[in-house]
């Protein structure tokens, strides 16, 4: 299941611009301050300061679903850059891809930007395409 996240609006006040985002019905509400490059001068809440603070204000279960959304969303990523770097190691097209694994190239796109994540099927199908094949190992945590 994918994280619903949405832009709720940008808000221009004076010299401050709110952007405020929904993410699973918790408000983040980033707030950027600042004049024109002109006068040189802007100051932004660092990333790191505001998502703590959205961390804090979450339920516990709130909190899990953000950890399992936050697990999904990296191996979507980690499965992007493996396809991708695939991909251009063999020299194909996304389209030249799709057409060696039996897909759309649209496909190839989706799982290349990490808005769709590849079942086992779809990646032994992508590996065989580029000349590869596919295996999982385990492994080990680090001590």
């Amino acid at each position: 299941m994918k994280p619903h996240v949405k832009l709720k609006g940008v808000h221009k006040q004076d010299r401050w611009i709110t952007f405020a985002l929904d993410w699973e019905g918790y408000q983040i509400i980033y707030l950027v301050e600042g004049r024109s490059e002109k006068m040189g001068y802007m100051k932004t809440t660092p990333w790191e300061e505001a998502h703590e603070q959205a961390l804090a204000a979450m339920t516990p279960e709130g909190r899990a679903k953000y950890e399992a959304a936050s697990i999904e969303a990296e191996a979507r990523l980690q499965l992007a850059e493996l396809v991708y770097d695939a991909r251009i190691d063999a020299g194909l097209s996304q389209t030249e891809l799709a057409q060696r694994a039996g897909t759309r190239q649209t496909v190839i796109s989706a799982i290349e930007n990490g808005a769709q994540a590849p079942g086992w099927v779809m990646l032994s199908r992508i590996a065989h395409a580029v000349g590869g094949k596919l295996s999982i190992d385990k492994a080990t945590p680090p001590a």
